[in-house]
């Protein structure tokens, strides 16, 4: 009852929140995905230092350089993240698997002798150079791949 009482003498007030929210979402996610991915990692890596003091407090500063480079890493891994369908798709299943053993096994070994040494920024930073090697690694096999089977194809014709 309460709920229809609403709807009947303030639904005009709803509509109105639902179309600023809306256009403010709207807004956001142009912002966001309009540019290159690229571009908004630089732009979020720039505007970092001064943003995550100023959204979470003081107390959270400290943990500003661990998170650009985490942003870092992410935002490019993510700008080629498209390597692991097109493997499967060129029949090369197994390759970011193995890729990805041997980068974690190096990981493994640096994290132990370069974190207690260096700390939570090279934790960060070995993370984000995980993902840029395994991610580029298996972005330039899935292209050498498409380049070599156009190259057949080319031939055969």
């Amino acid at each position: 009852a309460a709920v229809d009482w609403l709807i009947d003498h303030g639904g005009f007030f709803f509509d109105w929140l639902s179309m600023v929210l809306r256009a403010i979402i709207d807004g956001l996610l142009w912002c966001l995905q309009a540019p290159h991915p690229l571009i908004v990692v630089v732009v979020l890596v720039a505007l970092g230092w001064w943003l995550i003091p100023f959204a979470y407090g003081d107390d959270f500063a400290p943990s500003t350089g661990a998170a650009l480079i985490l942003l870092l890493g992410f935002g490019l891994a993510n700008t080629l993240y498209w390597n692991r369908p097109l493997l499967l798709a060129l029949d090369r299943p197994v390759f970011p698997l193995v890729v990805s053993t041997v980068a974690m096994v190096a990981k493994v070994g640096l994290t132990i002798w370069l974190v207690p040494k260096f700390g939570y920024l090279m934790q960060a930073a070995m993370l984000s150079t995980f993902l840029l090697v395994t991610v580029g690694l298996n972005a330039w096999e899935g292209l050498r791949t498409v380049r070599q089977r156009e190259a057949l194809d080319r031939a055969a014709a």
